[in-house]
């Protein structure tokens, strides 16, 4: 998907391959440098971003209780119990991100 994304917004490739340019030149080929890479992290974050919302109730979000759970309401999730939110809920959300569905892969810098 992210592939299909570069072809699709090649206005992106340029600063994407200036950044990776840089921090390769100062720091070479090492995790650390990948690490610095914000542009190039936030590209494949609003990529699975959109995934979630192209894909609305595909990707879950699974979680186990690891102990007992007591909500608000009085309501307690007890320990081991597997709980799975659907992705799209927060993918979707306008309160959460602007314009949700638009492709913005600078987002999360």
């Amino acid at each position: 998907r992210a592939l299909y994304n570069l072809a699709a917004y090649p206005q992106y490739v340029g600063p994407l391959r200036e950044e990776v340019d840089a921090i390769i030149q100062e720091h070479g080929w090492t995790k650390e440098a990948i690490a610095l890479m914000r542009k190039a992290a936030s590209f494949l974050v609003e990529t699975r971003h959109l995934a979630g919302i192209l894909h609305t109730y595909v990707y879950m979000h699974r979680k186990k209780a690891m102990a007992d759970l007591p909500l608000s309401d009085g309501t307690c999730i007890p320990q081991g119990t597997h709980l799975s939110v659907p992705t799209c809920v927060f993918h979707c959300d306008s309160a959460v991100y602007d314009n949700p569905s638009v492709f913005n892969p600078f987002r999360f810098c």
